[in-house]
């Protein structure tokens, strides 16, 4: 697995399921303004009321093969394994795939992360201990001084500066 900044807005990404953990991928991807579709039978309220809102689409129902086609990323966070399991078995082989409860099923995976100004540190356990990674991720953000996010500002500056060929 290689760590890549992909760039999620307005891609089309495909959630099945919409419990707890659904909700948790859901508002990662939402944060960074993604076309998200959720297909369930039922829904924590913080799901319905994103689809109330008009900030996702909830499809009422449980989720059908055909439903898989013309997904940038599909999440399966459904509580049943043999559901999820299907899903990732029956994506295209280029899609990117996400299995919440089992994640070799999948081709991506979700690492923690947190972001402060130009910065943003990623971690990653290997599916050992996602609340180690959050304690991790939120030690090494913290232990940068805020003169280092000051410096990273100032050389996004210069570097656009640059490419423009305009004098700082």
């Amino acid at each position: 697995m290689i760590p890549l900044m992909i760039n999620f807005s307005e891609k089309p990404i495909l959630i099945a399921g919409a419990g707890k953990i659904a909700y948790r991928r859901l508002m990662v991807f939402l944060k960074e303004e993604a076309a998200i579709t959720v297909i369930s039978p039922e829904a924590v309220s913080e799901i319905r009321d994103l689809h109330l809102s008009g900030e996702i689409q909830w499809i009422k129902r449980k989720i059908r093969k055909e439903d898989l086609d013309g997904y940038f990323l599909i999440i399966a966070a459904t509580d049943d394994r043999s559901a999820n399991k299907y899903i990732a078995e029956q994506t295209h082989p280029l899609q990117l795939v996400n299995i919440a409860d089992e994640a070799k099923d999948g081709n991506v995976e979700v690492p923690m992360r947190a972001s402060k100004g130009k910065l943003t540190v990623s971690v990653h356990t290997g599916s050992s201990s996602p609340a180690m990674a959050k304690e991790i991720c939120s030690k090494l953000i913290g232990s940068i001084e805020d003169e280092t996010f000051e410096l990273l500002e100032q050389s996004y500056l210069e570097r656009q500066m640059r490419k423009t060929n305009q004098e700082i």
